[in-house]
């Protein structure tokens, strides 16, 4: 008979690493969303945009 207890634990000891492995990826992906975010927002277009948006509602 199975103690759904020590299944359970069994289940966990074969899936430690799986953990750091999904933090990680989740960590790459964030980065290279950053790096393309950076990238949009510190073109010249954008910058042009966003400076006449600025100064549209400060001045």
């Amino acid at each position: 008979m199975f103690n759904i207890k020590s299944r359970l634990l069994a289940v966990r000891r074969g899936e430690e690493g799986s953990i750091s492995v999904e933090y990680a990826l989740v960590m790459v992906v964030c980065v290279m969303l950053a790096g393309l975010l950076l990238a949009i927002v510190t073109s010249d277009d954008m910058r042009a945009h966003l400076t006449a948006l600025v100064m549209r509602n400060v001045g």
